[in-house]
């Protein structure tokens, strides 16, 4: 992963301003998420339970303000980190089509055309979500969660032990799946890039498969590449799509135990009804970003392979380099002996 950003930071950089924007935004969304798990609180204890008239007058309008700033931060954020995913993959397509036009001969020879493109449609395609919606999503995921969990411990330390002690469970089995995903994510890239392949040479070639009555032939060859892609990406669908109900289950039992527990601390007066139910609907709410992040840390997979796959290309230096050779002799003929052709 720090080869991955290392190799874009260059273009990251370019970008600091709206990369501020991004974090600025990600902060308002966690903050105004907190904030909103918090007025639970005064609104069942000081409204409902106390009968505040006072309270009922603000705090609908500090709710308000609350969803109005996560509103406001989630618009900014998906602009911005849009932004600049556009703008550094029509910065990485043009390099690297500046490095494949360097190449030499025999290396488009030996390469599929339909395999170059997929590499800079789809791989690029997916360094893209990697840099905007995968980076910003994390930070403001993160950042969600930290506010959640701050609010988990100010309404009640006790609870938040039990609340918090599973989530840790959750990482032996969720690491070895994202292993996993990594392996599947290149073999379905591949396969995808042996379709694109297998098109474009059907393509380029249809006259001479209808002269030759090969369209039989060629049809049960990508049926054959077809049923390769689909095995692979069901699979890696099954692997992927494991760790959220995972999370569901595990963090089922956390909630059923703050229910047990809190209900006793309620009922004991150790902790006010209002303190209690902002505490459940922080502790539900952090499991959803929780999720999220296992989700864009598996998705990430993908983008890791793509990025080694397209740089297989940038870091490949041409065998043959223009203006290499200097003759000792300027050219006065160019004479061509033995030449011949064949059709």
């Amino acid at each position: 992963m720090k080869l991955f950003f290392r190799r874009y930071s260059k273009y990251l950089k370019e970008h600091y301003k709206s990369f501020i924007v991004v974090l600025f935004s990600s902060l308002m969304v966690a903050l105004s998420t907190a904030w909103g798990t918090y007025l639970v609180k005064p609104t069942l204890d000081e409204i409902f339970i106390n009968k505040d008239t006072h309270m009922l007058k603000i705090l609908p309008f500090l709710v308000i303000l609350a969803y109005l700033g996560k509103s406001g931060g989630m618009y900014l954020g998906t602009y911005f980190t849009n932004f600049i995913g556009l703008d550094i993959v029509k910065k990485i397509r043009n390099t690297m089509l500046e490095s494949l036009l360097k190449m030499e001969m025999d290396f488009f020879n030996r390469t599929k055309k339909g395999e170059l493109i997929a590499r800079i449609t789809n791989d690029i395609g997916l360094i893209r979500a990697s840099l905007s919606n995968y980076l910003s999503e994390s930070i403001r995921e993160g950042l969600t969660i930290v506010g959640l969990v701050g609010v988990v411990i100010y309404q009640s330390p006790k609870l938040a032990l039990v609340g918090l002690v599973i989530m840790p469970l959750a990482a032996i089995p969720i690491s070895k799946i994202i292993r996993k995903v990594k392996k599947l994510a290149k073999a379905h890239q591949e396969s995808n890039a042996k379709i694109t392949a297998r098109l474009s040479e059907v393509f380029n070639n249809v006259e001479a498969i209808k002269i030759s009555n090969g369209e039989k032939l060629e049809h049960k060859a990508f049926v054959k590449e077809n049923e390769a892609f689909f095995k692979i990406g069901i699979k890696n669908i099954a692997v992927a799509e494991i760790s959220s109900p995972l999370m569901e289950f595990l963090g089922s039992i956390a909630i059923a135990l703050v229910i047990y527990l809190g209900g006793n601390e309620v009922i004991k007066g150790h902790i006010s009804v209002g303190a209690f139910f902002s505490f459940i609907t922080a502790l539900f709410m952090l499991y959803t970003p929780i999720k999220r992040l296992t989700r864009i840390v598996s998705n990430f997979q993908e983008a890791l392979v793509a990025s080694d796959r397209i740089h297989e290309i940038l870091e490949r230096e041409p065998a043959i380099v223009d203006g290499e050779l200097t003759l000792d002799d300027s050219i006065h003929t160019i004479e061509f002996k033995k030449v011949w052709l064949a059709y």
